[in-house]
């Protein structure tokens, strides 16, 4: 007879991508709301990537982190950046452009890259619910084995199986090697299975006219639009006291030359005289340097903490806007519970941080269509020396409740209690 703790708690698992030592985005943002379950009084299992080769699992007092292993492409990739004897090299090498042989054959399966993987994720599953009292499973895309070997674990087991869509599967990221009717056909099709398993869906506000325009009859009532579960109370850990000439503005993240293009700011930041402007980008490509200039310092990415701890310092913060309506960056959200003044700018009407930026008070929107670079430079060092404006965490709370890890719990816990 089962007497440990934890056994005699209610469980939910949760299936992602990398978690545990070092989370991807949306780790950090399924992390919130594995807090926010525990405080709840829930047991939680993540079933996640094993990214550091631990063996067995993690175990606390309240979850536990239960490995699967990275598909064979991800290892071999991770074992030639710490490989130095060139024939293990050249081995390896060779295995990685066999597996290439394979990729015609994923237009079969896409979005899936792996049967045995989703099994992998099935069974690691399955192996938790028997031990435990579990109430709930969530499957979280991406990858797509995690999400979709969710789904067959609660089909099989009979447990209520919810979807988390914090990426699109229709319309996101995609194979540009695949056809993209292929693509869409596929994913599709897929998307429907699991909404249709599903006791509720839980997509990104950003996703809205994305995926309801495909449901408008039928599955409508499982779909959920929430936010990124990101806005907590935050607390500083120190005073913060800038001396210097110039304000601190601070940019974390990553940029792309076709979604996240840093390339105005970074001329309008040559022209600001009250500030200058640091960026945190992980492995900034050599484009990303043309832009660089005396008032713009460039610096590899950090870790999340380290992250914190950056725009902790700073005296202001930089979002720079997407060219597609779909992906919303998860760090806005951290930005707005920091209280801050917030530069953003957009480039389309639809970017999902304007509407954020349009109710959170302190914030200064630039559009990069209609404002010149110098006249920009003119708003920054405006706004980066007016008195910052005073908001309490109750205030952001009732603008951004969807945000808030407790909504995405709130969803779930109504469907099973």
């Amino acid at each position: 007879m089962m007497t440990d703790g934890a056994n005699m708690k209610k469980h939910i698992v949760i299936a992602l991508g990398d978690y545990y030592p070092t989370p991807s985005a949306n780790g950090i943002c399924v992390d919130k709301i594995v807090e926010t379950f525990v405080e709840q009084g829930f047991f939680v299992d993540i079933v996640a990537n094993n990214t550091d080769g631990i063996k067995g699992q993690v175990k606390t007092e309240n979850k536990a982190i239960h490995f699967v292993e990275l598909p064979l492409i991800q290892r071999i990739n991770k074992r030639l950046k710490r490989e130095n004897t060139p024939v293990i090299k050249a081995a390896l090498l060779i295995v990685k452009k066999v597996l290439a042989l394979r990729l015609p054959l994923l237009k079969l399966i896409y979005p899936v890259t792996s049967r045995e993987r989703c099994r992998v994720y099935e069974k690691r599953i399955r192996a938790v619910t028997g031990e435990n009292d579990v109430v709930a499973i969530i499957g979280v895309h991406k990858p797509m084995e995690a999400i979709y070997g969710a789904y067959r674990a609660a089909a099989m087991t009979d447990i209520p199986f919810f979807c988390y869509f914090l990426d699109p599967l229709v319309g996101g990221y995609h194979n540009r090697l695949i056809n993209e009717r292929v693509i869409a056909e596929n994913t599709e099709n897929y998307e429907k299975e699991l909404i249709s398993a599903s006791m509720k869906t839980i997509y990104m506000s950003s996703h809205y006219s994305n995926v309801v325009h495909r449901y408008k009859n039928g599955v409508k009532d499982k779909l959920v639009f929430l936010g990124p579960p990101l806005l907590k109370e935050y607390n500083y850990s120190k005073e913060r006291i800038n001396n210097a000439d110039k304000k601190v503005v601070v940019y974390a993240g990553s940029v792309y030359e076709d979604i996240r293009n840093p390339q105005y700011i970074m001329q309008v930041f040559k022209n600001v005289k009250k500030a200058r402007l640091e960026m945190f980008i992980p492995e900034p490509e050599e484009w990303v340097y043309q832009y660089e200039n005396e008032n713009i310092e460039i610096h590899d990415g950090i870790s999340h903490a380290e992250m914190v701890e950056k725009l902790e310092d700073a005296d202001v913060l930089l979002n720079i806007g997407n060219s597609t309506a779909v992906f919303i960056p998860s760090k806005i959200i951290e930005y707005i519970s920091m209280k801050k003044p917030i530069i953003s700018t957009y480039r389309i009407d639809e970017d999902p941080c304007r509407l954020y930026m349009e109710t959170y008070p302190n914030s200064l929107s630039i559009d990069e269509r209609r404002l010149g670079i110098e006249e920009a430079a003119k708003e920054v060092d405006r706004f980066v020396m007016q008195r910052p404006i005073s908001i309490t965490f109750d205030d952001l709370k009732d603008c951004f409740y969807i945000n808030t890890p407790e909504a995405f719990v709130e969803t779930v816990v109504n469907c099973i209690v």
